[in-house]
């Protein structure tokens, strides 16, 4: 946590300094995007030098491309402070696409402001939560020794599961035993929002490692919506917030920044 926070320093900073003193009264900095490092961005305790608006990745890219900021504000109606003015940054778990990046230095935005720069500069892993799963035979959990360990999956696991061609625990072995777990149906539930950074940031990595597999998804892609994985079972899809169990490997990130004048 604190290494993230020191990057969010650093970012911000390399961002301020564009100012200038002929600048340093100038309105706060106006960014939004992902949700999840709104957190982080608050922590820094920086009101009055930006604001900053949790409104998804996909939301932020598209106030950040249009310079739009009243996209942040219409997307969060219990905010107190309306956005507008110059969208200064914007966070997203997502890289802009290639498409994105052709098209913006064509249009008056990009006219305007002069091309975007992409900063990755945090990296957080993805969690995978379990309710009701076999218990496991690892070790005691760090943030509470109390807790019993839960089931350990590895790529081929997530493969699986997700895919839809392993849909009970006795199909997954203990790697710590070598013994397959009890039985009981394993039911996927998955974040049903259509521009989702973290499910980006899930489906990249089972792209990946991900073997074209012989149960409902027939190859994993890279998307924000993972119910287009699973056309057939789309009455599953429903909202899960992020746990800490079994995590994919980090991946970073993307900040963008319009260039400051001078």
């Amino acid at each position: 946590m604190q290494s993230s926070k020191c990057k969010i320093s650093l970012a911000v900073a390399l961002v301020l300094s564009g100012l200038g003193a002929a600048n340093a009264q100038a309105a706060p900095l106006l960014g939004g995007g992902s949700k999840v490092i709104q957190a982080l961005i608050s922590a820094e305790g920086m009101g009055g030098v930006l604001a900053y608006w949790g409104v998804g990745s996909g939301l932020g890219q598209t106030a950040f491309l249009d310079n739009d900021a009243t996209k942040f504000t219409s997307a969060a109606a219990s905010v107190t402070l309306t956005a507008s003015g110059t969208v200064d940054f914007a966070n997203s778990d997502v890289p802009l696409s290639i498409p994105q990046l052709s098209s913006y230095p064509l249009g008056l935005v990009g006219i305007l402001s002069g091309p975007l720069i992409q900063i990755p500069y945090i990296v957080t892993p993805v969690a995978i939560a379990f309710v009701h799963a076999p218990a496991g035979t690892g070790p005691a959990l760090p943030n509470d020794p109390s807790l019993t360990p839960t089931v350990a999956l590895d790529d081929a696991d997530l493969c699986g599961i997700f895919s839809g061609a392993i849909t009970d625990w006795k199909d997954v072995t203990n790697p710590d035993t070598g013994v397959r777990y009890p039985g009981a149906p394993i039911k996927v539930i998955y974040q049903s929002d259509a521009d989702s950074g973290m499910t980006d940031l899930l489906t990249a990595h089972l792209a990946q490692v991900c073997p074209a597999p012989s149960g409902a998804v027939t190859k994993f892609v890279e998307t924000q919506n993972f119910a287009s994985l699973f056309p057939s079972a789309k009455r599953r899809a429903t909202l899960l917030r992020r746990a800490a169990t079994t995590a994919s490997p980090p991946r970073c990130w993307l900040n963008q920044v319009r260039p400051l004048a001078t």
